[in-house]
């Protein structure tokens, strides 16, 4: 018998068996199949079973061990902060056969069905996540390199690089497909059904059939264990899986013989295909699920964002994609071809560029998801806390208790003081949420067994939720993430480091979700509770020692030091306030703090805007979750205000900008009055036309807005969309607002200085005339203790009543 390391790709229930294939170490594809009996009583122990936390960049045998002197050090060797042991302590001395049901009964034995499907029966039963160790004498087959018939299977830590492959079709307008590209490395090659081209990569094939059967070889000569593609899941399988069919073709595109394709829709509307051996992922949804930020999702939008290239054929917003697509195949087929090969290539450039092939591999073995789920949040929580409770020897609920609420309550938010300040320092939390599931044990088990069995030594939150102090299963996973995340910062691993932050930052926001059968609105609020507690900690701390907080939000302050440069001071100022907490937090709830806050950075020029729509009769108020920055070494920070907004112009968001850097780099009021008259005199003159356009997604139908239709909806309507939704773009004219294929009346230049540019000014030289005169006013004693007169800008009470665009609208723009 010899034993072979490898990792699980894809796990399925046919006839009877469980079936599974993946990729060794030494590079060979594997297929397994085994009866799902045959776990019967292999029952998952916590002295075994790895841990949640191991990270997929070890090598085969190789376990994370926490960083001594590390918090998670301190768990591991045996203390938490409830005051108990950790989890795989306190589940390793469960008595021998004892389990327990959801709700705390006792059971004579483990159950025969966890509630899960057959194939996550039989992982969850082992503990096995991705990577396994086979035993077995395995032979040659056909569609894998190697076929075990009932191995030995066991979970293994380590990871294997796994082999991906990019997919991209074209269609005629009928919906034939007459293209099909496949990017695998470094192997690249389109077939078309047209005629012969002069390109090595291009195979023609002479009807779309004979194209099927091209692409399901390649597939099987390539054997890529994920198949990517931009929205591949969405379109391109749907639509193969109908051209299969209607060639009258199986949809083999597989690692077996006996099985074929397809794809569902979900309970959450994600779509998921079906591919006996291989995942399918859909880049799109990677990308989005990654937290970065595009003006829209379209390939080309995200290409030139993290690439700086696009799409090629030249296709611009304001043309008819698929009529200018087919004339190309027809006129120029050869470009045709190069279009389909390089939107495959954009989408492996993309996952490479952003690690987001190897980020998908780590997070599916940190979780135990297939790939294709890797990345959303409520299948994920449930398998690995249904993976921890197993350790325990309890059996994890299969639905939401009937009495649950649901529900997250949104962050602290501070009221911020507008005006413009000078050096401004900035503190964060450090993981503030998980780092308070862990003082606090908050726990949907801690909270259950709170509830089962009251106990006045319970913790209690600020919402009055309670958890026993036992320790909790989320506490001990976090511990188990910081560490491992702790090891890949120091280790240059920029992946990890990337996967654990993400999975360890979603665990709130599942707490509070209807879809999670963990979930409840206790859980939540305790945990923002514990959240505005600490900040309002922070607030004081500040205030005690003569210093302003302009604004907090969630887990950041911003603290003013009276226009002094005290950024020397701010790590002390941590120090001081991370023991003061501590201390507090010891006395008060008797846990050890796991809670942190550091000095982030400074801001050189900090603007915080006014609230709009207040009359002139209310205090000045400032506006929450938005404000502009400089850093010491010049670097401007928009956050939440106009340029930062995708739904906004190029024009705004230029004009914006360039404002703001003028300001922060210590221009006079008239020198931006002169900058914004000069700006204005640009565009009254057509020499900005091209950053006029506005860009918007409709997500109801055009012909669903039966009252007054705001700008896109009109201009969709000229372009006669009634059921139709999508992405439009238009330009206001003095005619209204016009689609950029239809534009036939004159710009409206009036209405975009009224409405984009005039605002901008107002908010932002308003803003500044303020300077930091509502602090000092606030302080009832003139300039705050240790204000610096130097530090007040050259705006500050000389900007009241300037109007750059008076000239230009007085013009009439002709």
């Amino acid at each position: 018998m010899q034993q072979y390391h490898g990792s699980l790709v894809h796990v399925w229930h046919y006839r009877g068996t469980i079936r599974m294939a993946g990729r060794l170490d030494d590079g060979r594809s594997f297929a397994a199949e085994v009866a799902p009996d045959a776990a019967g009583s292999d029952w998952l122990t916590a002295a075994d079973a790895p841990t949640a936390g191991s990270t997929a960049s070890n090598s085969p045998g190789e376990t994370d061990a926490p960083i001594p002197g590390s918090a998670a050090a301190d768990t591991a060797g045996g203390a938490t902060a409830a005051g108990g042991t950790d989890t795989e302590t306190s589940a390793a001395s469960h008595p021998a056969g004892g389990w327990q049901a959801w709700d705390g009964r006792e059971l004579p034995g483990p159950p025969a069905d966890l509630g899960f499907s057959v194939p996550d029966n039989f992982l969850l039963r082992r503990g096995i996540r991705r990577t396994v160790k086979l035993v077995g004498t395995p032979v040659a087959a056909t569609r894998v390199d190697l076929y075990f018939r009932d191995p030995v299977i066991e979970p293994q830590e380590g990871a294997v690089q796994l082999r991906w492959a990019a997919l991209d079709i074209e269609t005629d307008p009928d919906g034939r497909i007459t293209a099909v590209s496949l990017v695998c490395g470094s192997f690249e090659v389109v077939v078309f059904h047209g005629p012969e081209l002069d390109d090595p990569r291009v195979e023609a094939v002479d009807s779309e059939q004979a194209l099927l059967l091209r692409l399901a070889e390649l597939l099987q000569q390539q054997d890529p264990d994920v198949l990517t593609g931009w929205n591949v899941a969405g379109f391109d399988m749907a639509v193969l899986e109908q051209r299969f069919a209607a060639c009258r073709l199986p949809f083999d595109i597989g690692r077996t013989g006996q099985e074929t394709a397809g794809t569902r829709k979900t309970g959450t509307g994600l779509t998921r295909v079906f591919v006996p051996g291989r995942q399918v992922v859909d880049a799109m949804q990677a990308v989005r699920a990654s937290g970065r930020r595009f003006a829209d999702m379209r390939l080309d939008t995200v290409a030139h964002a993290i690439l700086g290239e696009g799409k090629t054929a030249g296709m611009g917003e304001a043309t008819d994609k698929l009529a200018e697509l087919e004339t190309l195949r027809r006129s120029q087929p050869l470009e045709y071809c190069r279009y389909c090969l390089h939107d495959s290539r954009l989408v492996q450039s993309i996952l490479h560029h952003t690690g987001l092939d190897r980020l998908t591999e780590v997070r599916a073995e940190l979780t135990g998801m297939g790939m294709d789920m890797a990345w959303t949040s409520i299948p994920v929580f449930e398998r690995l806390y249904a993976l921890e409770l197993l350790k325990r020897r309890i059996v994890p609920p299969t639905a939401a208790a009937p009495d649950a609420e649901f529900g997250a309550p949104g962050g602290t938010v501070l009221e911020p003081v507008p005006g413009l300040f000078a050096h401004v320092l900035v503190f964060d939390f450090r993981s503030l949420y998980p780092s308070i599931m862990r003082t606090f044990n908050i726990d949907p088990l801690s909270y259950a067994r709170a509830q089962q069995h009251p106990d006045p030594e319970a913790l209690v939150a600020p919402n009055g939720a309670s958890f026993s102090r036992d320790p909790g299963i989320l506490p001990a996973l976090l511990a188990r993430y910081f560490a491992a995340r702790e090891q890949a910062i120091a280790a240059g691993d920029a992946v990890g480091t990337h996967v654990y932050k993400i999975l360890m930052n979603s665990l709130y926001g599942v707490l509070g979700s209807a879809g999670c059968i963990y979930a409840r609105r206790e859980l939540a609020g305790a945990i923002t509770g514990f959240g505005r507690y600490c900040l309002l900690f922070a607030r004081d701390f500040f205030r005690a020692r003569g210093l302003t907080v302009l604004y907090g939000d969630t887990d950041s302050v911003f603290v003013y030091a009276g226009g002094q440069d005290a950024a020397g001071a701010a790590g002390r100022y941590a120090e001081e306030l991370n023991a003061a907490l501590t201390a507090q937090i010891r006395e008060e709830y008797r846990v050890a703090s796991q809670i942190s806050i550091r000095f982030e950075q400074s801001y050189h020029w900090l603007l915080l805007p006014k609230l709009r729509g207040a009359d002139s009769e209310q205090r000045v108020r400032g506006r929450a979750k938005g404000y502009a920055g400089s850093t010491p070494d010049g670097k401007l920070e928009i956050r939440g205000i106009e340029a930062a907004r995708s739904d906004y112009t190029e024009l705004a968001r230029r004009f914006q900008t360039e404002l703001l850097e003028l300001l922060f780099g210590g221009a006079t009021a008239g020198q931006l009055c002169d900058y914004a008259r000069e700006f204005a005199a640009q565009l009254s003159l057509g020499c900005l036309d091209d950053h006029l356009v506005y860009r918007k997604v409709l997500r109801r139908a055009a012909a669903s807005y039966t009252h007054a239709a705001p700008p896109p909806v009109r201009a969709a309507r000229k372009l006669g969309w009634t059921r139709r939704r999508g992405r439009i773009a238009y330009v206001m004219t003095v005619q209204g607002p016009e689609p950029l294929e239809m534009l036939h009346s004159r710009l409206d230049y009036r209405y975009y200085i009224e409405h984009q540019l005039k605002p901008i000014w107002k908010s932002i030289i308003e803003t500044a005339e303020l300077g930091d005169s509502l602090v000092r006013m606030l302080q009832n004693a003139g300039d705050p203790a240790g204000y610096s007169p130097d530090s007040r800008h050259p705006v500050v009470g000389a900007a009241a009543g300037l109007d750059p665009f008076s000239d230009q609208l007085e013009l009439g723009f002709g």
